[in-house]
């Protein structure tokens, strides 16, 4: 380890900065990534469900092409927001 290095380690744990950096992370890995942050947002934007694959099912999820036997708001199987717009009208 180099001098700089060194200094480093003794400031920090002089100021106990480096428990405090691994709570920090330790925290943060609760929450979870900024990237499972940004799928989770972008379920909640509604999508329109493709047209039905089976005559059993009003359509199947856009994302995770999970059948869909009810016109729920979010997908059974991946939680995707689910947009039936004009196909609410035409089914009923």
């Amino acid at each position: 380890m180099d001098n700089q290095s060194l200094r480093y380690e003794r400031l920090a744990n002089k100021n106990s900065t480096i428990g405090k950096v691994i709570e920090e992370c330790a925290d943060y890995e609760e929450i979870g990534t900024v990237e499972e942050f940004r799928e989770l947002k972008n379920k909640q934007n509604p999508k329109k469900p493709l047209s039905p694959l089976h005559e059993c099912s009003q359509g199947t999820c856009p994302i995770c092409y999970a059948m869909q036997f009810k016109k729920s708001k979010f997908c059974y199987n991946c939680a995707q927001a689910l947009d039936w717009g004009e196909q609410d009208e035409q089914m009923d």
